[in-house]
């Protein structure tokens, strides 16, 4: 793989998921305003790569797939909840699309965010750029593009996301794993051997 196909694989995200991503806060925002937790959307929550992570219970991610002429196990739909720095990552194929949730959908005021670095073939070393996000943001991380994602202390950041192709497959995940190198600004990391 190339890694300049993420990009094009996340314009195919592109075209589906804010809209998608849209409906689904809408029925979030319902769930909190009846004094429901919205996390019950989601199943299977586990640790992974240092935040929680849950995926859409599978006839609701059909349901909201049809809607969008989208093939349903072509693609993921998770929530994600963030309480410190997560582990830096890449995913060769995975693009993906978020909106970040915070107060009116059931979840604290969003304090935290990105950090980003282009990926380059060959090279080690990256300096991460971060981002911070704001309730209601949607963006986008394309396959092959270093992330991380970060609260600031005692804080949380919840994004719910749109993943096309999957990450999770039967023989693991698609992450390519990078170490941190400086964990103080400016973040550094290195891919790992």
């Amino acid at each position: 793989m190339h890694w300049t196909d993420g990009y094009v694989a996340a314009e195919r995200v592109r075209t589906c998921a804010k809209p998608l991503l849209l409906d689904l806060s809408s029925v979030i925002l319902n769930i909190a305003d009846f004094g429901g937790n919205p996390r019950c959307l989601f199943d299977n929550w586990q640790q992974l790569l240092g935040f929680e992570i849950g995926w859409i219970e599978r006839d609701y991610a059909a349901k909201l797939c049809r809607s969008y002429h989208v093939d349903p196990d072509e693609c993921e739909i998770v929530m994600m909840c963030a309480h410190d720095l997560t582990e830096c990552h890449l995913h060769e194929r995975g693009a993906s699309s978020f909106l970040v949730l915070g107060k009116g959908y059931g979840f604290p005021e969003p304090l935290g965010g990105t950090l980003f670095a282009d990926y380059i073939e060959g090279k080690r070393d990256y300096t991460l750029e971060p981002v911070r996000r704001a309730n209601r943001e949607n963006f986008d991380v394309p396959a092959g593009k270093i992330h991380a994602f970060f609260a600031d202390p005692d804080q949380h950041l919840t994004l719910i996301g749109f993943v096309r192709p999957k990450i999770k497959a039967e023989s693991g995940f698609d992450v390519v794993p990078f170490d941190y190198v400086s964990r103080f600004a400016p973040v550094k990391v290195r891919m790992r051997a």
